[in-house]
């Protein structure tokens, strides 16, 4: 399993939270479909520049996605703030 999908609970994104429903219903429409709520990977991305070492291996993580937009995404907040 992604690590994506590995951690339960709420993401803050720009001041606002990620409620642990969004975030669970997001992880279970990727373990379904292989597509990951964009929202999602942009908070994780918000979450790495701010110093997560866990948000930015579920972006890792992301790069390994079965859907090309969500590995393209991934690809694409990684080179943006790293």
């Amino acid at each position: 399993m992604p690590a994506l999908l590995t951690k339960v609970g709420s993401v803050k994104a720009g001041g606002a939270l990620m409620s642990a429903e969004r975030v669970q219903a997001s992880r279970a429409r990727a373990i379904q479909t292989g597509e990951v709520d964009v929202l999602y990977l942009f908070a994780r991305a918000i979450e790495w520049r701010r110093g997560s070492d866990d948000a930015g291996w579920e972006l890792m993580g992301a790069l390994a996605s079965s859907e090309r937009g969500t590995r393209m995404l991934a690809e694409a907040l990684l080179e943006a703030i790293g």
